[in-house]
């Protein structure tokens, strides 16, 4: 079955919750074009479902996701026309989370990747498995970074933490992450977690989760705006790069 006519997203309702469920696990969750399609639609869709008031972002299998599919890339020069569109795709998830009043929770558990990283940043609270893992490897390919981590990342962690991260590219664990601020510490597992901590916010007024999410967060949407048009032009101009599948058949065939 093709990638496209498979479920690679999943959306459950459960009493009020939207569960958004990354349903790749063979490919530990791989960000192919199809799966961020799939995914814009399901968050929006519970954006504008009015019985679901906060929904969940998690994963299945022992990865929440290792960021883009390098065996997509590296199947064919890459076309502008498809650069472009997985571009804007990583870039709508992120509105898609930040800019709607529903609140966000995720629930991460094993690998998170590049711009699956993101969107621990992105979600309105995010829980973190003792297995959860950070990784950005994007200096090292070449590539930028997406989902508005250039202005969240320093935000949250400080400009000098986030540019240690960014630049060694090592694997940054679940302790540190929240040592950061990152995340929530969830000892018996993200989902979990997160499930737990949803379940009494349905019975709140709308309005006021929607306030809270407004004026509590810090980035203002056209701050965030801004850093999205910055990101996009940069990831695409790193991204048709000729050398760049180059570089990641080289990281390939190193494991």
């Amino acid at each position: 079955m093709a990638q496209a006519d498979r479920a690679l997203v999943t959306l459950e309702r459960d009493n009020g919750v939207g569960v958004v469920t990354l349903a790749r696990p063979e490919k530990h969750n791989a960000l192919s074009r199809a799966l961020l399609g799939q995914l814009v639609a399901r968050i929006e869709e519970v954006n504008a479902d009015p019985a679901l008031r906060v929904a969940i972002l998690r994963a299945e299998g022992p990865s929440f996701s290792v960021g883009d599919d390098l065996e997509e890339m590296l199947q064919g020069a890459p076309r502008e026309a498809d650069v472009a569109e997985v571009v804007g795709l990583f870039q709508d998830v992120t509105r898609a989370i930040m800019f709607s009043d529903v609140i966000h929770i995720g629930a991460v558990d094993g690998l998170a990747v590049g711009g699956a990283f993101s969107w621990l940043l992105n979600c309105d609270v995010t829980f973190l498995g003792p297995n959860a893992q950070g990784f950005l490897p994007e200096a090292k390919h070449g590539l930028f970074l997406s989902g508005g981590l250039s202005l969240l990342l320093p935000r949250r962690v400080g400009a000098a933490r986030a540019m240690s991260w960014l630049l060694s590219g090592r694997r940054i664990s679940a302790q540190e992450l929240i040592e950061a601020g990152v995340g929530l510490a969830a000892p018996n597992g993200a989902a979990a977690a997160a499930a737990a901590f949803a379940a009494p916010l349905v019975e709140y007024p709308p309005r006021a989760l929607a306030a809270f999410k407004g004026d509590v967060r810090s980035e203002s949407r056209e701050d965030l705006e801004r850093a999205l048009a910055v990101e996009t032009k940069r990831l695409f101009q790193s991204a048709s790069d000729p050398e760049l599948l180059t570089r990641i058949a080289a990281a390939l065939r190193k494991g």
